[in-house]
């Protein structure tokens, strides 16, 4: 859709507040692509990390600013985040019935 106006136009966030991300799984694409774009994004920021390697997930939230590091998943939900983002290898992704 075009708007033809030259009045300004004001969008209103239906996130009143900064969205609080996990990070399930520190892969190398979180690290150089995700991530970096989540700092960008105002309105966002990394709160919790989770891998089943805790060093791993500490060096994540340092690098990345992120207060929590867990290599406990049931801990990392329980945490104080809004969204998470997926970033484990696609064989765990895979369900097996």
């Amino acid at each position: 859709m075009i708007l033809n106006s030259s009045k300004k136009m004001s969008i209103r966030s239906a996130i009143p507040r900064k969205l609080k991300w996990g990070l399930a799984g520190c892969s190398s694409f979180a690290e150089t692509t995700f991530l970096p774009s989540l700092q960008i994004v105002k309105l966002s920021k990394l709160v919790s990390v989770y891998s089943h390697d805790l060093s791993r997930a500490k060096m994540f939230s340092q690098k990345f600013g992120a207060p929590n590091a867990f290599d406990d998943f049931n801990a990392f939900l329980e945490s104080d985040i809004d969204a998470v983002y997926i970033s484990s290898k696609t064989p765990v992704h895979i369900c097996q019935v």
